[in-house]
């Protein structure tokens, strides 16, 4: 039987119960005491917790500030609207308002025994009483060590100085040629930036007196750079990228130039030299001529000169001329032994001086192409003369000259040559623009610079986005959608360092700008519109098997296309093959003209080039050989962009079209050029010499 015990029988247990419930009592309250003892404490820390993490915010703040305006705001109170911050940053954790300075420059304050500051932001703390300094300190001080409660955060800026000044430096990017563009300890001047379009403070960086100018140009071989001395302590010097300077003598003005602006027989337009636009070439149709008044025989006896001008021959056979079908785009003809021209013959170009003649070493691929020539005769000192013959910039003849220096005593003409004592008229059958002479000897530099001239753009890379064509549509580097993001500049393709651009094939490329010269029209053989043909060339290496290289795109319509691409040309996909793709505006449905040739993802340099011919015709080449032709019939028609990109295809980008290793190049660019005419495949073909011959690569077009 189970024995039940009253609480009067177990005495020890109920004592142990009351001890248990007293001693519970007592750690809560003592607990109580001591929550209530560290509550401030808590609070205390919670909110200068509070007030750092405020002045952190406003310190990130000034610093855009800083990045975006090139100074800092104003002294106490805080500007919250012009920092974009609401009212509440006004004012620490307390209420208090927040003593906010900065020094006369970015380096001038000491804080907490750390120099090269730019400012501090200093609240009361807790107990709301200035510590730190006196609260009359007028102006307040440059160097300051915290005390008691207050709570000091420093302001340093140098980072973003450094920026400011690298992006400043890029900004720079022209070679200052005239000697009122330096002082001279080589510091930029007003006039240089002025000359640039560029306001006073880019003259200065972040750490300057406010009243001097201290960007300094350091001259290097074939260019310089623009430099900062750095931060105070001359130890982080700042170097802009490497700026390009012209090599040799600049080309001065002919001396007499013709360029069929008051042509009277019928003027078309032209492709860019000396002028640009409609009706500034001439146009033969092998029986019409132009006098152009100029006399050899008074004009040039027995000194040094060059004779100039780009041609468009159109056919070889003119019923006019005889059977030989020579053609003279400029000459005289007076007897065999008193002769002057230039022309084509046996399809070949060549040259009459007189009593000697000779002709070009390249056959072929002369008709339907403009072509630059150049003739320089250098008659030394009369015992050493040599003729030099240049086509497309490049130099093909140079050979001392032991004729005779009678030049026929009547006027020079164009589109044929004047002849008197049964002479024939060799009439020529094309275009003829900027035909021009000059009493001197040009050099081959010089001659570079002339054929150059017809680029609409040419990026060199040499540290920078520059343009050196005469448009000057200059590139700028985009990361994120920033402008004048540093790209990486990396050796070329001739091993030269600095002077090529690395993409990341992710976030970076280049913008070329929206001028109408890289605007292009209508391809239907219309004389008024023989400029509407174009080139896009590019040299090179990736070893990725997709990414465009060169994009002409629209943001408004999807029709407008000029592509060179690796791998995907937005119809087709071909794996690390070299693309590309034309569509004329508005015909974002319309049948393109496409073009694919080899492979070019094997980290190795490559040449490309995209030409649109007469009609709807588009031809790619690939390192000096044409690689494919396509034709579309709405590939004929003008092609307006303002989305003009390298390393990105920027519509594909705006419509999310393709995936993301399609939209961008992840490689290296170095020279990139486009030309506002079908460039030949002789030019293709030397280009690419001059790099084989040069580096020495055995894959290619065979060279000579």
């Amino acid at each position: 039987m189970k024995r039940y015990f009253s609480p009067q029988e177990r005495p020890s247990q109920r004592g142990a119960a009351t001890l248990m419930i007293v001693l519970i009592a007592v750690i809560v309250a003592t607990m109580a005491v001591a929550a209530l003892a560290i509550a401030p404490q808590l609070k205390r820390i919670t909110e200068e917790r509070q007030t750092v993490k405020r002045a952190e915010v406003i310190v990130d703040a000034i610093k855009q500030y800083f990045l975006a305006r090139g100074e800092l705001p104003g002294n106490s109170p805080i500007p919250v609207s012009e920092l974009g911050l609401s009212q509440e940053y006004k004012f620490d954790t307390w209420g208090r308002e927040w003593i906010y300075y900065k020094g006369a420059t970015i380096n001038a304050v000491t804080v907490n025994g750390i120099d090269g500051q730019a400012g501090y932001l200093v609240s009361r703390g807790p107990n709301q009483e200035l510590e730190t300094f006196p609260e009359s300190s007028s102006p307040l001080p440059d160097d300051i060590t915290r005390a008691g409660d207050d709570i000091v955060i420093p302001l340093n800026v140098q980072a973003e100085a450094i920026q400011l000044t690298w992006d400043g430096l890029r900004a720079l990017r022209l070679c200052p040629d005239d000697p009122s563009h330096l002082d001279t300890n080589n510091v930029i001047t007003n006039v240089y930036l002025n000359h640039i379009g560029l306001g006073d403070a880019f003259g200065r960086d972040p750490w300057s007196d406010p009243n001097e100018f201290n960007i300094r140009w350091v001259q290097l071989s074939g260019g310089g750079n623009w430099v900062s001395a750095g931060p105070p302590g001359g130890n982080q010097p700042i170097r802009g990228p490497f700026v390009s300077c012209p090599e040799g003598d600049s080309v001065p003005d002919p001396d007499h130039i013709w360029d069929a602006e008051d042509a009277a027989s019928g003027a078309v337009g032209d492709t860019p030299g000396y002028s640009e636009g409609a009706n500034q070439a001439y146009d033969f149709s092998a029986d019409t001529e132009v006098d152009t008044e100029f006399n050899p025989n008074t004009s040039l006896q027995d000194t040094s000169f060059t004779l100039s001008f780009w041609a468009k021959p159109l056919t070889a056979n003119i019923p006019n001329n005889p059977a030989n079908q020579w053609q003279v785009v400029l000459g005289a003809w007076q007897n065999n032994n008193t002769r002057f021209a230039i022309g084509i013959g046996n399809n070949r170009w060549y040259w009459e001086l007189g009593n000697s003649d000779r002709y070009s070493i390249l056959p072929n691929h002369i008709y339907n192409y403009w072509q630059h020539i150049v003739l320089v005769y250098d008659y030394g000192d009369g015992t050493n003369k040599r003729v030099r013959f240049f086509l497309n910039g490049a130099l093909v003849d140079d050979v001392a000259y032991g004729g005779n220096s009678q030049w026929p005593n009547t006027s020079l003409f164009l589109g044929r040559q004047s002849f008197s004592g049964g002479g024939q008229a060799r009439y020529f059958n094309g275009y003829v623009d900027d035909a021009a002479i000059w009493y001197q000897p040009l050099s081959e530099e010089q001659v570079w610079l002339l054929y150059w001239k017809t680029t609409v753009a040419r990026y060199l890379f040499h540290g920078d986005g520059r343009d050196a064509s005469p448009w000057e549509n200059h590139g700028t580097f985009m990361e994120d959608e920033t402008p004048w993001a540093a790209p990486s500049f990396v050796h070329d393709r001739f091993d030269e360092a600095g002077q090529a651009v690395e993409f990341n094939g992710t976030n970076q490329w280049m913008d070329m700008g929206t001028h109408g010269s890289l605007d292009f029209g209508q391809n239907n053989n219309d004389p008024n519109l023989i400029e509407s043909g174009f080139s896009v060339a590019a040299w090179f290496k990736t070893t990725d098997s997709f990414g465009p290289l060169v994009s002409f795109r629209n943001s408004t319509h999807g029709g407008a296309v000029i592509d060179l691409t690796v791998g995907f040309d937005g119809a087709v996909t071909s794996s690390g093959d070299i693309m590309g793709l034309v569509r004329e505006d508005n015909q974002e449905t319309g049948a393109f003209a496409r073009t694919a040739g080899g492979p070019v993802a094997e980290d190795q340099w490559h040449y490309a080039v995209l030409v649109r011919d007469q009609g709807n015709n588009i031809r790619l080449y690939l390192d000096g050989a044409q690689a494919d032709i396509g034709s579309g019939l709405d590939a004929d028609g003008s092609i307006t962009s303002n989305l003009r990109a390298l390393a990105s295809e920027r519509r594909w980008v705006q419509d999310g079209y393709g995936s993301p290793d399609q939209r961008w190049f992840a490689g290296t660019l170095d020279e990139v050029v486009i030309y506002p005419r079908n460039i030949s495949v002789n030019e293709i073909h030397d280009e690419w010499c001059r790099f084989k011959t040069d580096t020495g690569v055995s894959y290619g077009a065979t060279c000579p």
